[in-house]
């Protein structure tokens, strides 16, 4: 084997593998749909699939600068991870080690721009619209079945929503089904399970649910913490956070060691999740801006930031962030989406260049969290976790699609976000006219119930974020009470406070749950 042989591999693989040679080879897909970490040891590199797996080697030590960057993105880039002596190989990188390396110098032998080409831009925008969607079911079929090869059964996160409900339909083709939805008490307009039950009946598979509530929240979250070896993420969606671990160990239960989720369908259709509504008004408003007085929208956004209780110098602060920011990650973010602009610059129109430029970028560092995720905790449970949407194929069909296909187009702007319109049509091939589960609870509702409530127990001044901050009790109820006054704040605190706690100090997960049970079943 050779790294040249990697390069255009579309199933996801980690390797770590000595060659004839006696040379060691340590690679990673270009996609990170697999993950491998490594520590030094006396002995040479120790590699594994899951940081906590080198823990015993490596040491629990935290990486400060690491945990102030999942702080900004709750992600840290690899090489780096929340440990200082562990370290993660970046996606589409190789390296070769001699016998008794000390030491892992990875390069890139595949970059994720290369899915970007202004010949199939182009052939699809010369394509019909019945065309497009043709070769997006074929493209996706094609994705679940080799999710699905060899598999007598599969389960599928299964949301009631389009995503989850079209690839369940697609996934019939190949394997038996098993549904596997998470139910959320208390944010009814959140709970996926009544939608997924009506979807799995009409598909005629098995469905299985687990359900999550505040009470059962605070006893799981230390350990779906710990099983990831790193602060939970999903802030709003708070339910999965937990829920995950929970219908995989359901998954194991029944024999079944294959999942198939359906994470970031946007992205792989080339529109970053969430962006396209921000980017629609984004160059607009920038250019009224620029016609006002000057100093006007720096008092504009001194109002704002008073209003939201920060101090009258923060507009100073704002001014630099951008450079603070930069210094997070080492400006990798920044070089990354200046890369992907580069990359479509053969789009003539502005905002579609900006639009494909970050939907590139989230593919570069976006994606990290999903992948690692399921290859960490799939890991845990014994169970393999697809994710069909992250095929090669899939993201060099959606970098490569039409903006048009994504957005509606009124005069000169993009006015109406659709990113899931190309997709709805292949589910009504498959779904017929079936109804759809469709969010529509407050995402800070749930952080408020689910969340919130841990504040006590947790942000407390003998605490891992006071130490590791350096606050004292007074300083640390100023700074609990900044963080309440937003819930991903606080969120975010809190999820790092369960980390340091169960994968730093080592606190025993399921006695640390069952404390915050009892808190938040008898708070005060």
């Amino acid at each position: 084997m050779s790294v040249a042989a990697l390069i255009g591999r579309d199933e996801p693989f980690a390797l770590d593998t000595v060659l004839e040679d006696g040379t060691r080879l340590l690679a990673r897909d270009a996609l990170g749909a697999r993950t491998l970490f490594w520590c030094r040891t006396a002995e040479g590199i120790r590699t594994a699939g899951t940081p906590g797996q080198l823990l015993h080697a490596a040491g629990r030590e935290p990486d400060r600068r690491a945990i102030t960057e999942w702080l900004v993105h709750r992600q840290v880039l690899a090489p780096a991870t929340l440990f200082r002596d562990v370290h993660a190989l970046p996606p589409g990188h190789a390296a070769m080690l001699p016998e008794g390396a000390l030491d892992v110098a990875s390069s890139t032998f595949e970059d994720p721009c290369d899915l970007v080409s202004a010949e199939q831009h182009g052939e699809l925008d010369r394509a019909t619209e019945v065309a497009i969607h043709d070769e997006l079911d074929r493209t996706l079929l094609v994705s679940v079945g080799r999710c699905c090869a060899g598999a007598r059964e599969v389960g599928v996160l299964m949301s009631g929503g389009l995503d989850s409900s079209m690839l369940a339909a697609m996934a019939r083709q190949f394997a038996a089904v098993t549904a596997l939805t998470m139910a959320v008490d208390g944010a009814e307009g959140l709970d996926e399970e009544p939608a997924a039950r009506a979807m799995a009946a009409r598909l005629g598979i098995r469905h299985e649910v687990v359900r999550v509530s505040p009470r059962s929240y605070a006893r799981l979250a230390p350990a779906a913490t710990e099983a990831l070896g790193a602060p939970l993420f999903h802030v709003a969606n708070v339910g999965f956070n937990v829920a995950f671990g929970e219908l995989l160990a359901r998954a194991r239960a029944l024999g079944i060691d294959r999942v198939l989720a359906g994470d970031s369908a946007g992205t792989a259709l080339g529109v970053g999740p969430g962006r396209t509504t921000g980017l629609r008004w984004l160059l607009p408003a920038r250019r009224m801006l620029a016609r006002l007085p000057p100093g006007l929208p720096a008092a504009m956004l001194k109002l704002a930031l008073d209003d939201g209780g920060l101090p009258v110098t923060a507009p100073e602060f704002a001014a630099s962030a951008v450079t603070g920011l930069r210094a997070v990650d080492d400006g990798r973010r920044a070089r990354a989406y200046a890369r992907a602009l580069d990359r479509v610059s053969f789009l003539s129109d502005p905002l579609a260049r900006a639009i494909k430029a970050t939907a590139l970028g989230d593919l570069i560092y976006g994606l990290g969290r999903f992948t690692e995720r399921a290859a960490i905790v799939g890991a845990r449970y014994g169970v393999t976790v697809e994710l069909p949407f992250h095929s090669r194929a899939m993201m060099r069909f959606g970098l490569n699609l039409p903006v048009r296909h994504l957005m509606r187009q009124r005069g000169v702007r993009f006015s109406t976000s659709v990113e899931k319109r190309t997709l709805a049509a292949i589910a009504a091939r498959h779904l017929g006219d079936a109804r759809m589960f469709d969010r529509h609870g407050d995402w800070a509702s749930p952080q408020t119930t689910f969340v919130a409530p841990l504040a006590p127990a947790l942000l407390t001044p003998d605490g891992f974020c006071a130490g590791l901050m350096g606050l004292t009790a007074a300083e640390l109820e100023h700074e609990v009470g900044a963080w309440r006054r937003d819930p991903n704040a606080l969120a975010k605190h809190i999820h790092l406070e369960l980390w340091g706690r169960t994968c730093v100090r080592g606190d025993d997960p399921d006695e640390l749950g069952a404390r915050l049970e009892a808190a938040v079943s008898s708070p005060g």
